[in-house]
């Protein structure tokens, strides 16, 4: 078929653009092109984790498989096989094995993008039992997660009870008549009454009939004083711990509450780095001079939470990332203001190096814990006459019903050590050794 325009020349018809994205997508080689491609992504991703990791992308693999450029390569390559099935390949039953791998591949595509789309990662701790706490004269039930160390305290009245988890075990074997051989998770709570001696109360998930006291020294309850528990209105019971949060993996949030609350506001931080240390300047960093950080500045801001907290419209920023630092403070040369440090370490054959950081001008820290080493701080060469020459120990002596009262110095001249000799007391029947 031929057109001609009013000057009787002839042209040929426009191709529409629908014909052109359908041609381009029937054809056999961006089939080719879009598969390649999409195997090449998914190679780099997978095998080649530094291309990801790197500055200008810091992606983790879950992160890179939810990027723009896979999902459009996936619909690229799903939009393909259909115009290509439609078209190229009739509906006939000798090409029903074609159909149906075209049509899987699609519906796995579809799935999987699905599944990926809505899939988060995370955490969330489980704890297998819970300690509820219950007795006459409480405002309510008081809980205690079953970790063993840790405690709580419960008013009752005017007085305190305290309560601590010993231990756990959970393989604890049941010898009583009816549940031989059977095994359940155990928790013994360490029970301390006002004004009275602590005893342990061992509870076993599922078999409340067999919760029983144990008083320290003297064994079963049951034995010792004739009954099971030595407080019977006291009820401790086991139940399953509900979590309420789930932790989002490879996210960041900054945590914020004021003090005396319960309940943390998170602000979520966005940007972070994840693979490469960030700071602006080196004398934000004390590390090895063989591995020197790169400086690269960072500036985020950590907007405030939907809700509000407890900072308010308080700016906060995020000027630096280190994957392995720890805080430290380190007292650093050149103040304005005279501070004398020290820095000592003892060191003894029959003990361990002890060190202490000494500051002269702090009453508070000018001497070590046990004050057996003291930093002082001497303007002028002549106050050292002024200083102690000895510690100033002595050991006292004295014996009832005589007049004895001896006064040892404690020095090294007197120390005879496990195997000297020993000094006798005139007018008692005793005798002494400094050993060390």
């Amino acid at each position: 078929m031929e057109f001609s325009n009013s000057a009787g020349h002839s042209i040929a018809p426009r191709k529409s653009v629908t014909r052109l994205v359908l041609g381009l997508f029937s054809s056999v080689w961006t089939g080719i092109t879009i598969a390649s491609t999409l195997f090449v992504y998914c190679a780099i991703g997978s095998a080649m984790p530094t291309v990801r990791q790197h500055r200008l992308l810091e992606m983790t693999e879950f992160e890179w498989f939810h990027w723009w450029p896979f999902k459009t390569l996936i619909v690229l390559l799903c939009t393909t096989m259909v115009v290509v099935t439609l078209r190229r390949i009739p509906l006939r039953l000798v090409n029903a094995g074609v159909w149906t791998i075209h049509t899987g591949i699609i519906v796995l595509c579809l799935g999987s993008y699905r599944y990926f789309s809505t899939k988060v990662e995370g955490d969330a701790p489980v704890f297998r039992r819970q300690v509820r706490i219950d007795m006459p004269g409480m405002d309510r039930p008081e809980t205690l997660v079953a970790l063993p160390g840790n405690g709580t305290s419960v008013t009752v009245g005017p007085d305190i009870w305290r309560f601590q988890i010993q231990s756990t075990n959970s393989e604890w074997p049941i010898l009583s008549a009816g549940h031989e051989g059977e095994k359940t998770y155990s928790v013994n709570v360490m029970v301390t009454p006002p004004g009275k001696d602590p005893f342990i109360r061992q509870l076993l998930a599922g078999y409340p009939e067999y919760t029983e006291d144990i008083i320290p020294g003297k064994g079963r309850a049951v034995k010792s004083i004739g009954r099971k528990l030595v407080n019977e209105s006291l009820g401790l019971t086991l139940e399953y711990e509900p979590q309420n949060y789930f932790y989002l993996i490879q996210s960041w949030a900054l945590y914020i509450r004021r003090i005396g609350e319960a309940e943390w506001v998170e602000r979520p931080i966005r940007g972070m780095p994840r693979y490469h240390d960030r700071i602006g300047s080196r004398e934000l960093v004390h590390n090895d001079p063989q591995y020197r950080v790169p400086l690269h500045a960072l500036d985020l801001p950590v907007e405030p939470a939907a809700g509000g907290d407890a900072i308010g419209s308080g700016s906060v920023r995020i000027t630096g990332f280190l994957r392995y630092a720890h805080l430290e403070r380190e007292w650093r040369d050149g103040g304005a203001q005279l501070n004398p440090v020290s820095r000592v370490t003892l060191f003894s054959d029959h003990a361990r190096p002890q060190s202490h950081e000494l500051i002269a001008f702090d009453r508070a820290r000018n001497h070590s814990e046990d004050g057996m080493v003291q930093f002082r701080w001497l303007r002028d060469s002549r106050d050292v006459a002024s200083l102690e020459t000895t510690s100033g120990a002595v050991l006292s002596v004295s014996v009832p019903g005589s007049e004895v009262n001896l006064e040892v110095p404690m020095t090294n001249e007197n120390v005879v050590g496990g195997d000297g000799p020993f000094t006798k007391i005139e007018g008692t029947a005793y005798s002494y050794r400094i050993r060390n």
